[in-house]
């Protein structure tokens, strides 16, 4: 609807928005696999991603909603707000422990999510998370021992987009080929 602004896919581009929001958790404010469920940093990204391109199509997004994405954010961030973890209620057992340690796919999913709700490269917190993504270049490896992690390069290539300057320059320099 966004890209087309075809009227016969209003109504319906409206109830998808619609069942995003109904399918936020009211208290933690994310999302995850099953609606009103506990909240993810990697699921919340995909749904605020679509909330802001609804917003973007001016398709009704109540400001509650991403002021509920923002408390998310910073429940899964690290003190300083430079880094994001999966879901720091995971349960401390050795299957789920890993999720509630900052990576570098969270990390540069929660910047880009803080981007959409309105940081600027500007913020120290910004700054310092895109050193740390940025200290972690793409890397092929080999056939023996890949090191492509197509999730985290999605995000944050965006994040470096968004900065520009000397970490987009040494990423694109990087993932470009």
């Amino acid at each position: 609807y966004g890209m087309t602004r075809d009227p016969e896919l209003r109504l319906a581009a409206q109830s998808a928005v619609s069942f995003i929001l109904g399918a936020q958790h009211p208290g933690r404010g994310g999302w995850r696999y099953v609606p009103g469920q506990e909240s993810d940093t990697s699921v919340s990204g995909w749904q605020l991603m679509a909330l802001k391109s609804a917003r973007m199509a001016d398709l009704d997004v109540p400001q509650e909603a991403l002021e509920r994405v923002s408390h998310w954010l910073d429940t899964a961030r690290t003190a300083d707000g430079s880094q994001y973890v999966y879901n720091p209620h995971a349960s401390d057992s050795p299957a789920q422990r890993q999720g509630r340690l900052p990576s570098l796919a969270m990390t540069a999913e929660g910047l880009l999510m803080r981007f959409y709700l309105g940081w600027d490269g500007e913020n120290p917190a910004v700054i310092s998370g895109a050193d740390y993504l940025v200290a972690s270049l793409p890397q092929l490896g080999t056939p023996q021992m890949p090191l492509r992690d197509t999730y985290y390069w999605y995000y944050a290539t965006q994040v470096m987009f968004q900065l520009q300057g000397d970490r987009w320059t040494a990423w694109n320099e990087r993932i470009r080929p």
